[in-house]
């Protein structure tokens, strides 16, 4: 337990002179409604700083002013340790794929990409939105996607 989330992973230290947390391998996260999936977290308890790698997962805007303050209460419990057995770690996979049929659009902010839903996307359906290159761009970014609507 950690500020009542559960931080679990293939491998976990603990270094007692820099009270610094490293873990590594199928490294999952859960806080309230927040769950995270990484490959590498390196944690500095001193700072209140750290780091991931490869990181998965979903964030919750309406609980984050609970969730993500370690002072505060988490918003739902935690899921049981067999959820997180189940999970297989995709860090490999996007958090969101190319298809010309999208069901959700991106938008640059000079910061970060923002991905906003058109409708409501159930549970396990993947995201997709329209990468948006031209037609002069396309030999670069050639799309797969397989749609009927795709200049693929």
């Amino acid at each position: 337990m950690l500020a009542g989330g559960r931080l679990l992973a293939d491998r976990l230290e603990y270094d007692t002179a820099s009270r610094t947390i490293e873990a590594s391998g199928r490294v999952r996260f859960q806080r309230g409604n927040h769950y995270l999936q990484a490959s590498r977290l390196r944690y500095s308890l001193i700072e209140n700083s750290g780091e991931l790698e490869e990181v998965y997962g979903v964030l919750d805007l309406d609980s984050s002013a609970l969730d993500l303050n370690p002072a505060a209460a988490p918003a739902a419990a935690l899921l049981p340790l067999s959820y997180w057995e189940q999970l297989t770690p995709p860090f490999n996979a996007p958090l969101a794929s190319e298809r010309a049929e999208e069901n959700a659009e991106a938008a640059n902010t000079g910061k970060g990409i923002i991905i906003e839903a058109l409708h409501d996307i159930k549970k396990g359906e993947e995201i997709t939105y329209n990468y948006g290159y031209s037609i002069d761009d396309f030999e670069e970014h050639p799309c797969k996607c397989g749609s009927k609507n795709c200049m693929g």
